[in-house]
């Protein structure tokens, strides 16, 4: 997870949390492993690109996503 968290500028909970809400396509691997591939991950950056016309992440307060988050919802969205 953390080189898909890298990818992405995310940190690793947020990654199982978009795993969770099923905004990030996973595969299961033995009882407890799970990988996401890259293909994944493509998809769901062009889905937020493609929602947001820039590409951007936001939280829900509107402001803009960094890696800290710090003081700020964990929810993405769509930059508008």
């Amino acid at each position: 997870m953390a080189e898909v968290a890298a990818m992405l500028g995310l940190g690793r909970t947020k990654i199982y949390e978009l795993m969770a809400t099923g905004e990030l396509a996973w595969i299961p691997i033995g009882r407890r492993g799970r990988r996401v591939e890259p293909r994944a991950v493509q998809e769901f950056i062009e889905r937020h690109r493609a929602a947001g016309g820039r590409g951007g992440l936001t939280t829900d307060a509107g402001k803009p996503w960094s890696r800290s988050g710090a003081g700020r919802p964990a929810t993405l969205r769509p930059a508008s």
